[in-house]
């Protein structure tokens, strides 16, 4: 059964008309079009760097980092697309005045960015089978705007959550040489110690928690947009081989990694 929306968002079932997605894939070529849309355009951004202008107001996205791009308002490519720039979209319309009113940011940074990935799949694939029922695509398009609204858990103190978003840049910059708390301590300059305190109180868990669900969620992104071998996989998230893999990934999901793969068959790109 689909997991249902927020009552607020609920709210918004009646008026919301999802229009098309895809998965983009540069070719190096082109540029995003100058046009003024009657939708809202979702993106989420896989590689690369993606930027835009909407008016006068220049928009930037990285990977696992997104742009709502309003209707109304003429928006334009500001230069050539990267050769390795890839990103999800998705249009939806709203009316203009809401009984609820629906602020949505221009741009966004997902806490839990292969849940959009997992939204998007599961939208594409029921599209392209002919199984995408009007229902289903308002309840997955609820699922993504209430995921834009997420916010970490257990926020406290400005310093706290900035020490704790240095520690998850670090992570990231290092992810596949499997980062460990005591070096990366070290290499911030503080002690283990302390700094897993800190990272807790701002982000509800330690540090060694959001390693294993980043390599998860890293993993089934991966599983879902690639056809990697699973010990490619491994290596790319920092396991051991992949047998820790499978067993990790099991723990976590209660899915085989094969299990979980075969949920997501199909891959959905646009070449430009």
């Amino acid at each position: 059964m689909m997991p249902a929306a927020s009552s607020g968002l609920m709210a918004l079932w009646p008026a919301l008309r999802v229009e098309s997605a895809g998965l983009f894939v540069s070719s190096g070529e082109g540029r995003h079009s100058a046009r003024k849309l009657r939708s809202f355009e979702l993106i989420l951004v896989r590689n690369g760097h993606l930027r835009l202008h909407e008016e006068e107001e220049r928009l930037s996205a990285k990977r696992d980092e997104m742009l709502v791009l309003h209707p109304g308002r003429r928006h334009r490519g500001t230069e050539r697309y990267p050769a390795n720039l890839s990103f999800y979209w998705l249009h939806f319309r709203l009316p203009a005045r809401l009984a609820v009113p629906l602020k949505l940011p221009h741009h966004t940074v997902p806490i839990r960015p292969h849940r959009m990935v997992e939204l998007f799949q599961w939208f594409l694939d029921d599209q392209q089978s002919g199984l995408l029922s009007e229902a289903g695509a308002r309840s997955i398009v609820l699922l993504m705007i209430e995921e834009l609204f997420q916010l970490p858990p257990a926020a406290t103190g400005q310093a706290a959550a900035r020490l704790a978003s240095l520690v998850e840049e670090s992570i990231a910059e290092d992810f596949a040489r499997r980062p460990r708390l005591k070096p990366l301590a070290a290499k911030l300059g503080y002690s283990a110690d302390y700094l897993d305190r800190v990272f807790k109180k701002s982000r509800g868990k330690t540090i060694s928690q959001f390693i294993r669900e980043r390599r998860i969620g890293e993993a089934r992104s991966l599983m879902i947009e690639t056809s990697l071998l699973l010990k490619e996989i491994a290596q790319r998230c920092g396991y051991a081989n992949a047998a820790h893999f499978t067993r990790s990934f099991q723990t976590a999901t209660g899915l085989t990694p094969q299990s979980y793969r075969a949920l997501y068959p199909n891959k959905h790109i646009n070449l430009h």
